[in-house]
């Protein structure tokens, strides 16, 4: 085995490890109900699917070298028309992400959330009334 398949065998390795600790990049903004834009799950979407590619295809892992930011360019501009077709896959893969996140609890504790700013709001509005008079 050459250095340069033991170069790109480590690349992989690399690039996989990281990936699989970056998709709490998408998962930890939805299950705080914060939400996440579609650029970056279709830079995420594009970068496994240069990780699928490499092994399936049979080419050498060093092609990640330059799959890898191409899959950052053409995720970021996919609000641009003809990568806005990213968008339809990459909705898919954002729910295959997140599976077993619980909504029904992230919605009830937004709304018990905003329910609790609401009435402090009222309560220190009539607060600062009750001053004015």
């Amino acid at each position: 085995m050459s250095i340069v398949a033991i170069l790109g065998y480590l690349v992989y390795f690399i690039i996989l490890i990281n990936f699989f600790r970056s998709i709490s990049v998408i998962r930890n903004p939805v299950r705080e109900g914060i939400g996440i834009t579609k650029p970056t799950v279709n830079i995420h979407m594009l970068s496994f699917i240069s990780l699928i590619v490499i092994p399936l295809v049979g080419l050498p892992p060093l092609h990640l070298v330059w799959m890898i930011p191409l899959s950052f360019l053409f995720g970021y501009y996919s609000y641009v028309a003809p990568l806005s077709l990213l968008n339809i896959p990459g909705a898919l893969y954002a729910r295959l992400v997140c599976i077993g996140i619980q909504y029904e609890e992230i919605f009830k504790e937004k709304i018990i959330e905003k329910g609790f700013e609401e009435i402090t709001n009222r309560y220190l509005d009539s607060i600062k009334s009750e001053d004015k008079k």
